[in-house]
This record gives C-alpha cells, sequence and structure tokens, in this order.
C-alpha cells in the first residue's frame, strides 16, 4: 500500500518551481538583450545574477526536499527516495507515518 500524498508539499513544491524557472528565465534573456544591445556592464550583471539564482534554486529546493515537516505532529521528518514508487517518501519518526512528497525520482 502506497503512503498518502502530503497535503501541502507537492503544491508548494510545483509552485515554487514554477516561479523560480520564471524569474530565471527572466534574468537570462535580460542579459542577452543587454549584452546584444551593447551593455555590456549591466548585461553581465544579469548574466552572473542568473548563474547565481540557478544554483540558490537548486540548493534550496534540495534542502527542502530533505526537511519536511510532518502534517500531523510538526517534526522533521526524514526523506527517502521510494523504488517501488519511483518517488521520494518521507517518514515520520514521531507519529509513525509517512507520506509521498509527489516528487518523482529524476524530476
Amino acid at each position: 500500500m502506497s503512503p498518502p500524498p502530503h497535503p501541502t508539499f507537492e503544491q508548494w513544491f510545483r509552485r515554487f518551481l514554477l516561479r523560480a524557472c520564471i524569474g530565471i528565465a527572466f534574468l537570462l534573456a535580460m542579459g542577452l538583450v543587454l549584452l546584444k544591445n551593447g551593455y555590456i556592464g549591466i548585461g553581465w550583471a544579469f548574466a552572473i545574477a542568473f548563474e547565481v539564482s540557478v544554483v540558490w534554486v537548486v540548493a534550496y529546493m534540495v534542502y527542502r526536499l530533505y526537511h519536511v515537516a510532518c502534517p500531523v505532529c510538526g517534526k522533521t521528518m526524514k526523506t527517502a527516495k521510494d523504488v517501488r514508487l519511483n518517488s521520494f517518501v518521507a517518514r515520520c519518526s514521531g507519529c509513525a507515518t509517512s507520506w509521498n512528497l509527489g516528487v518523482e525520482k529524476g524530476s
């Protein structure tokens, strides 16, 4: 039997990923347009901001994936890859429940 879906994590993950992708695409587009039109200084500033944003978003999403709060008791759960479900599952040691995070391996 598969664990029930976590009530808030999947929605947060998708919403954050969408907003981050839009922001990162904006930084990339602005950097390229400004560099093409001869604004070298500000163009490189946008390019550097793009690179820093990509690294920060990936690091923050990995951090959030492995630091999920239990919706029942509020403790931080242990996250592991479930080969059977091809998804990440968080297990709470406080209330002995498991939650499917809705994030597939490789996504």
